[in-house]
């Protein structure tokens, strides 16, 4: 399955409902920030299994845009993206560009795109980062996710998945958490390109490397992944690494990847 880098430029001149539309064909043709949770059995909402069937034409993707929390995430984002603008004007330049697709430069990750809610540019140093959007509803379940300086994993995957993709410096998640009472607050948590984050992007594009050529494109389904029951604790801006799940199975995959991305 060929990734063409120029689909993204098919979003020119296109009414948002038609940028929308494509982009959810888009999705079809890619893992996506997301879904590269799944392959690792970190994410709520579907397994690795699932994913595969769904990359694979075997099921038709979920239709959740009608779901409570994913049409207030939607009617939300471009306010918190413009607050979020507002309130560190002076810090950073933010752009926001709907559905805009960013895929992987580098050949051997061209299966990997992001659409990310927006783009930063910090204004002393010009470094590039990731804006990413959160909506989320307290409801005693979700709190524990978010304790303690928390953020969830398939949250964290995301974040290292666009990083990966625009070889960005550093991404924040802004989140808008919302009580039963309707109360509303609002919390930024900064992840940077550290030495750390780095090893858990190869481990992340590892993964997702061999679940798109050999179970993908062999169109062979994956063994289910379970997930570990844990979240990733962010400290002084360096979260939960990976590296103690990694088998001597996926370093070799690491390396080889490494290898191959330098020449």
């Amino acid at each position: 399955m060929d990734i063409k880098r120029d689909i993204a430029q098919e979003f020119v001149d296109k009414t948002e409902s038609e940028r929308y539309n494509e982009w959810l064909e888009i999705r079809k043709k890619g893992i996506g920030g997301s879904e590269c949770s799944a392959i690792l059995g970190l994410n709520p909402y579907m397994s690795n299994v699932d994913l595969w069937k769904i990359k694979t034409g075997k099921t038709e993707q979920p239709d959740i845009s009608r779901e409570e929390h994913v049409q207030f995430g939607r009617e939300n984002e471009e306010f918190l993206i413009n607050k979020f603008s507002v309130k560190n004007s002076e810090k950073y330049i933010v752009e926001h560009k709907p559905y805009d697709i960013r895929f992987n430069k580098r050949a051997e990750f061209e299966f990997m795109f992001g659409s990310l809610d927006g783009e930063l540019i910090e204004k002393d140093t010009g470094k590039h980062g990731i804006l990413e959007i959160k909506t989320c509803m307290l409801n005693g379940y979700n709190d524990k996710k978010w304790e303690d300086n928390k953020i969830p994993l398939n949250y964290y995957c995301q974040i290292l998945h666009y990083l990966s993709v625009t070889n960005y410096e550093f991404a924040i998640l802004y989140v808008m958490f919302r009580t039963y009472e309707y109360e509303e607050f609002y919390k930024s948590y900064s992840i940077y390109s550290t030495k750390e984050i780095k090893e858990d992007i190869k481990y992340l594009e590892s993964k997702e490397y061999e679940f798109w050529t050999e179970n993908v494109i062999k169109d062979i389904s994956p063994d289910l992944a379970i997930g570990r029951e844990t979240d990733c604790i962010l400290k002084g801006g360096v979260p939960f690494t990976f590296q103690s799940l990694q088998p001597e199975k996926d370093k070799e995959m690491i390396n080889m990847l490494t290898k191959k991305s330098s020449t």
